[in-house]
């Protein structure tokens, strides 16, 4: 009796609806949704969640680095958080690595990100 999905549900993709999740946990502080929660989520086998993200051509994990990203950014350019601090918002283990993947997506450092972010050059 009740539609209980949104009404653009059918015209997001996969890849879209997943890094929806993903972003929605990583803003409420929580690890990202495993691969098999996710599957369940949108009412498919692990199997055909993989197939229909290659797909897609992407992956669970470029999504999560993706959100992962997203949020890193938003917190260097909006909060006064230390690197630390945000390494470990968004699910890194150490910073090191943390450095690593920021200049991977951005091509900076994460302290030259903030630099140009807060005077308007990110």
């Amino acid at each position: 009796p009740f539609d209980l999905l949104p009404p653009d549900y059918d015209s997001q993709s996969l890849a879209e609806r997943t890094r929806a999740a993903t972003s929605a946990a990583l803003a409420r502080r929580e690890s990202p949704p495993p691969l098999d929660r996710l599957a369940n989520m949108f009412g498919l086998s692990v199997a055909t969640f993989r197939r229909r993200m290659a797909e897609e051509r992407t992956s669970l994990s470029a999504i999560r680095a993706q959100c992962r990203g997203e949020l890193a950014m938003r917190l260097l350019g909006e909060t006064d958080m230390t690197v630390k601090e945000i390494a470990y918002r968004v699910q890194f283990g150490d910073v090191a690595t943390f450095r690593r993947a920021f200049r991977g997506w951005t091509g900076r450092s994460p302290q030259a990100y903030r630099t140009a972010a807060r005077s308007g050059g990110a």
